[in-house]
């Protein structure tokens, strides 16, 4: 998980602006997602880190993953974590 972080480039415009659209920093993700043991886990797993990569991309390309609960288990736990209030518990 530190790999792919360590990897990825957050000097983009467009990743900042999404850290900037959820009032976060890089490092404020990497230390939430760490003190997750069952997130961080998930972040370890290429192929949940191949999908995330391809969400970034196009979050559209999130159709290709609904039917694969690795991935939709680690994007739902992420979902928690940043945005409560649409978790899918919590959704009417």
């Amino acid at each position: 998980m530190m790999g792919m972080m360590k990897n990825m480039d957050f000097s983009q415009d467009r990743v900042n602006k999404q850290f900037q659209d959820l009032g976060l920093k890089p490092e404020d993700v990497i230390s939430k997602v760490m003190a997750n043991p069952e997130l961080a886990s998930g972040f370890a797993n290429p192929k949940v880190q191949a999908a995330i990569i391809d969400i970034s991309a196009n979050p559209m390309n999130i159709v290709k993953y609904q039917q694969d609960p690795e991935v939709m288990k680690v994007l739902e736990q992420v979902t928690t974590l940043f945005q409560p209030d649409i978790a899918p518990n919590k959704r009417s």
